[in-house]
């Protein structure tokens, strides 16, 4: 059993990376709700703007609570990369794992957030998926081919949302498969 707990990499949810995001949303709508009552901001737009930024809050509140004591949300072993409740995807259906900036950037300034994006091989098929801490997201067509574009692959894991981080997971991959495993 020790063998084979060595020969995986859970990949836990992380709270830590949503407390920057879920600290804006809230201080803008503090901003927001003084600059109403103030006077300082049209009621109208205040209350839009509050909504959107209520929501935010009440959003990454809900993803926080659900971050608690989740068991691991991916796992890459001998045998392949596993999102719970979503079948194994095999090394050998892999043609790269590619670790690399989150994009666009200007969504993560001042941090430099990585994702790790499992690029399939020719034929082959992966997940549409995005893994993100306590959640996943099984996302659209739009979504899908949007990470396509922009990645290589519709499958990406957001390192700054789990308990690992990028060295930890290339490491695991170079450990556990003969994939190449890139990146910065």
């Amino acid at each position: 059993m020790g063998d084979r707990m060595e020969e995986q990499l859970l990949l836990v949810p992380s709270g830590r990376g949503l407390l920057p995001s879920l600290a804006i949303s809230a201080g803008l709508l503090v901003f927001d709700v003084v600059s109403g009552l103030t006077g300082k901001l049209p009621s109208w737009l205040a209350i839009a703007s509050g909504s959107l930024f209520a929501g935010l809050v009440v959003a990454g509140v809900v993803i926080l609570a659900r971050s608690w004591n989740k068991p691991w949300q991916a796992r890459l072993d001998v045998d392949g990369v596993t999102v719970r409740g979503l079948p194994l995807v095999p090394w050998s259906a892999l043609a790269e794992v590619r670790i690399s900036r989150l994009r666009p950037s200007w969504l993560t300034i001042p941090r430099r957030d990585r994702v790790v994006v499992f690029v399939p091989r020719p034929g082959q098929r992966v997940p549409s998926v995005v893994v993100y801490g306590p959640s996943r997201s099984a996302t659209s067509t739009f979504g899908a081919k949007t990470r396509l574009r922009v990645y290589g692959s519709s499958f990406v894991l957001v390192t700054s949302l789990v308990k690992a981080t990028p060295g930890e997971i290339a490491a695991a991959v170079r450990r556990l498969s003969t994939v190449p495993c890139v990146g910065d």
